[in-house]
């Protein structure tokens, strides 16, 4: 339906009178994440929940250095102006340690290499944001990327997050990246997934 008309978002519940609830998707908003030509907006609070919070609130927005992500950024900064704005990082690391673990070992050149990505993926989000007048903290983790977005959001009491609907894999391009999709499904925080370029006033 989206596809066909000139319907430019779509906001649904993540699940309906099914009992099946989170951390799963159901099976009309799962397909929705898929397909949807769209940005798309998955709410897995209730309405009652969502009233009591001071929105847009605290807004985790996951940047990767794709397109997706750095148009995932503007769409947050500037759809949402009064919200805080953090660019989180996740340096993809397969092996659950914390850099002093790694310290000294094979993985720490591994490690530099991934930071040294995070700097300039971070420093990228920052001169959007500062070409946008807004304001944006940076943050990053080790892990694995669903994870760490999710239980960062948590932790810190984010209320939203915003990200690409892909990332820079090419197979992703085809579906909703998988990160995302993990996201979406887990996440008990709402989550907008931004579609196509957006047009920002830097354009």
């Amino acid at each position: 339906m989206a596809a066909e008309t000139d319907v430019d978002h779509v906001v649904m519940g993540s699940h309906g009178e099914s009992p099946i609830t989170r951390p799963f998707l159901g099976h009309v908003s799962e397909a929705v994440v898929r397909r949807s030509p769209v940005s798309t907006t998955i709410v897995p609070e209730s309405a009652t929940v969502l009233r009591d919070r001071d929105l847009p609130g605290q807004i985790l927005v996951p940047v990767d250095g794709s397109e997706q992500a750095e148009a995932a950024l503007a769409y947050a900064l500037e759809t949402f102006p009064d919200g805080e704005h953090t660019a989180f990082h996740v340096l993809p690391m397969t092996v659950d340690r914390s850099r002093d673990a790694i310290s000294g070992t094979y993985l720490e050149d591994v490690l530099v290499d991934l930071e040294d990505r995070a700097s300039e993926i971070l420093a990228s989000a920052t001169t959007l944001a500062d070409e946008l007048d807004a304001s944006l903290e940076t943050e990053t983790a080790i892990g694995k990327p669903p994870t760490e977005i999710i239980e960062y959001a948590e932790t810190n009491g984010y209320d939203q997050i915003v990200m690409g609907s892909h990332g820079r894999s090419l197979s992703a391009r085809l579906l909703t990246g998988s990160v995302a999709e993990r996201v979406t499904r887990r996440s008990p925080r709402t989550v907008t997934l931004v579609r196509g370029s957006y047009p920002t006033s830097t354009d």
